[in-house]
């Protein structure tokens, strides 16, 4: 352990460390599916919104929108506590610390969702309140959650790299601090935040297949312009991405440059199934009549999101790597809880399917 970093917590861990570890990357997996619905989708609806008063496409799709939004919201937030426990379980030293450095920006994630999901509510409920400004409530839900992505970028940017702590410390120890002197930051934000824009063109493509109400002029137009929407944003992602990478210290950049196999197998993997889905898309928006081709780009997504989580806590573990091994750490398997919560997780994963399948097959009756 480096002894920049603080001292491991005594207590064993409750499992052993790589069930743990494939649980974090499960759960994070799948509240990343909700998640970049919420955000993307936030600002899509939003510039439909402004959008809507000439083009009545738009209008439609940013009322559908919304309609999802609160629903969205609830599987977001309830799918992403598991990961925040099961980082803290591993990285709970590092971890708690930058959020004590930040803290006043962590405390402040409550009030942001919560005003973001009422914001999102009245949406839903004043749907045919002429009188309500449904474009200034979409952006203050878009804006809102953007700003709790920023604030856990943050969080988690800072976690990895203890040696910084001191100096933020003594130059901000009121708790009101952000990483802005991490080089990583701003590309790491905005390759999220371009990231959930993409994948929520792919969840309009298939609200586009399986919407039952705008007609079929919308319906058709609706997945064109969801394949449009995700293309356009994965080839931007592609230029933040190289910025991204290239932020990074180079011991870490390296890993997926022929450092490591396995980091660069999975990195050439993820680009070249992008690449694959551009062209099913391209395929897809050029023959109307192959629109199988155009819900085969979408499902991509699925494996590609699997690879970004592995990618993710790759460049996590080569940042840590000089402090934390995580094989190295104690732990006392409680077998009894973790049957518990294998039993209930497979219960959850059904339920919310299931309403996530109504809420598609259904967007004007959520």
């Amino acid at each position: 352990m480096n002894p920049s970093a603080p001292l491991l917590d005594a207590l064993p861990l409750p499992g052993p460390t790589w069930l743990l570890h494939f649980l974090l990357l499960l759960t994070f997996f799948m509240h990343l599916l909700p998640m970049n619905f919420l955000l993307g989708g936030g600002i899509l609806a939003a510039a439909s919104r402004i959008l809507g008063g000439r083009r009545p496409f738009h209008a439609h799709l940013a009322e559908t929108i919304a309609r999802l939004l609160p629903i969205v919201i609830a599987f977001t937030v309830t799918l992403g506590v598991a990961p925040l426990l099961f980082a803290q379980a591993l990285y709970g030293q590092l971890l708690y610390s930058s959020s004590i450095l930040i803290g006043h920006y962590w405390f402040c994630v409550i009030p942001l969702i919560i005003v973001g999901y009422y914001s999102a509510y009245l949406l839903y409920f004043r749907k045919g309140d002429e009188r309500c400004n449904k474009t200034l409530l979409s952006w203050i839900a878009a804006i809102l959650f953007a700003m709790v992505a920023f604030i856990y970028v943050n969080n988690f940017s800072l976690m990895l790299r203890p040696e910084t702590w001191l100096d933020h410390y003594l130059g901000r120890p009121d708790g009101a601090l952000l990483n802005w002197s991490d080089p990583s930051l701003f590309p790491r934000f905005l390759h999220m935040l371009i990231g959930a824009v993409a994948v929520a063109g792919l969840w309009i493509v298939l609200l586009g297949a399986r919407g039952r109400s705008g007609g079929r002029e919308w319906s058709e137009w609706a997945t064109l312009y969801g394949a449009r929407i995700f293309a356009l944003a994965t080839l931007l992602n592609v230029i933040v991405g190289v910025w991204f990478l290239l932020s990074h210290p180079e011991r870490v950049m390296m890993i997926f440059m022929g450092g490591s196999p396995l980091a660069t197998g999975l990195f050439a993997l993820a680009v070249l199934l992008v690449l694959v889905a551009l062209v099913l898309l391209w395929m897809g928006m050029m023959r109307r009549e192959r629109r199988s081709l155009l819900y085969a780009g979408a499902l991509l997504a699925l494996p590609v999101l699997v690879l970004m989580v592995a990618l993710r806590d790759l460049v996590r573990v080569a940042y840590l790597a000089p402090m934390v091994h995580l094989e190295s750490l104690a732990s006392e398997p409680q077998w009894g809880v973790f049957a518990l919560f294998a039993g209930l997780l497979v219960v959850a994963v059904v339920v919310v399917g299931a309403l996530a399948r109504l809420a598609l097959r259904y967007p004007n009756r959520s």
